[in-house]
């Protein structure tokens, strides 16, 4: 990364020496520095600059819709993308970027009719194949979409991804042992590749699943190690496998972790209620159960609220 530091600071320089030299590119290629460093927020003021100076540009208004998909600032980054696909409809790049914007935004018929376009400008996009599959995946379109992500590993066997979202339908449709063998495939093609690291998450609700509870703990381990986005379901998840192996005080302490890093995790103070009740600490797990009932009726979570209601005592 730091080539990328190296070249803002001869940007920077290049714009101090001559302010008029300021032609797009130089903002252009600053931002996408900046991007690589994740710094997303003065990227999109280079972009915005960039775009000034060269309205017509559609790589410009993608590569600005992409640092607003990296701030989940999912509108905006789809109206970049729209413009962009307004001065070069025949881009599929393009229709995958807004599709993966539409798709984090939950508009999944809309994501698919991205991804149909894509296809149809470039069959041989990997991409566009396990992304829409993922989109129909929400829609429970099952088998349509295990159909994609098998296009998609044809397409490209060394990709990583296809298989993690292969992997999360057949965990959908309680196929296992099968989604595990996928989430393997995934770590064994991974190189460095963070996105790929969440296939220890999965691979572990896998074998939770299942009831191999230390196989599961094990990669929950490996994704508090890596310190992954959603590290507060690798410990509330770890805590029940450790539940589920009776050590019920050493789960406590992995919903307290999930607690202190997500307050507002309803489901943890459940599982932590759970494990008191086993315990004997009742008055523990009634304040617990009372959280969650709060934060399930404020999330809107029924199930939770039913689930509570069909234990405490």
């Amino acid at each position: 990364m730091e080539q990328f530091a190296d070249a803002i600071e001869d940007y920077d320089e290049a714009l101090r020496l001559d302010p008029a030299y300021g032609i797009y590119y130089i903002y252009n290629e600053r931002g996408y520095a900046k991007v690589r460093l994740e710094q997303y927020a003065d990227a999109v003021k280079d972009f915005d600059e960039s775009i000034r100076l060269d309205p017509n540009n559609p790589r410009i208004f993608s590569y600005r819709g992409t640092v607003k998909f990296q701030l989940e600032q999912y509108t905006y980054a789809i109206e970049d993308y729209d413009e962009s696909i307004r001065l070069d409809p025949n881009n599929p790049r393009t229709f995958v970027h807004r599709g993966d914007a539409k798709l984090a935004s939950e508009q999944y018929e809309d994501a698919i009719k991205d991804y149909d376009e894509a296809i149809r400008l470039d069959p041989n996009n990997p991409n566009a194949y396990f992304h829409r599959g993922d989109a129909k995946k929400n829609l429970k379109q099952h088998a349509d979409a295990i159909k994609d992500c098998d296009e998609a590993i044809r397409l490209d066997r060394d990709n990583p991804h296809a298989y993690i979202h292969r992997g999360d339908v057949k965990h959908a449709l309680e196929q296992y042992d099968d989604a595990i063998k996928d989430f393997d495939q995934s770590i064994r093609l991974d190189s460095n590749d963070r996105y790929a690291d969440f296939s220890y998450f999965y691979r572990g609700r896998a074998k939770y699943k299942l009831g191999h509870y230390q196989a599961a703990i094990y990669d929950f381990d490996e994704v508090i190690h890596l310190k992954l986005d959603f590290v507060w379901e690798a410990y509330n998840n770890r805590g029940r496998c450790k539940a589920g192996l009776g050590q019920h005080a050493a789960a406590i302490y992995d919903y307290n972790e999930a607690i202190q890093l997500k307050p507002d995790y309803a489901l943890a103070y459940y599982n932590r209620a759970l494990s008191y009740m086993e315990l004997g600490k009742v008055a523990e797990a009634n304040n617990d159960f009372d959280k969650a009932m709060g934060l399930a009726q404020e999330q809107g979570d029924t199930e939770l609220q039913q689930n509570i209601r069909s234990v405490r005592r």
